[in-house]
């Protein structure tokens, strides 16, 4: 999951955001659903793209191993891509 806060978001700050998150994490968990959760801030972008298909294909490009994108260059992204992927192989 991935809980907002900044200028650009509802929650404006981290504390606020940060208990979103660990309710959503614990209704995933109670649901015997792996779950984790990242805390990112809307001040800045996590990408290069805006609109939510054009995000989400960034996204995917960037999990297909597209070569144009380079995920090193966005931090929070490549932390999502490692809890993602850990989740995944846990399964």
């Amino acid at each position: 999951l991935d809980v907002k806060m900044g200028r650009g978001a509802f929650f404006k700050n981290l504390n606020d955001a940060a208990a979103l998150a660990s309710t959503m994490v614990s209704i995933g968990e109670d649901a015997g659903i792996a779950t984790c959760c990242v805390v990112t801030n809307m001040d800045q972008p996590l990408g290069s793209a805006v609109g939510n298909w054009l995000e989400t294909r960034e996204a995917l490009l960037v999990l297909q191993g597209d070569n144009k994108i380079q995920p090193d260059e966005y931090p929070t992204d490549q932390y999502a891509l490692e809890e993602i992927k850990e989740l995944a192989l846990a399964q």
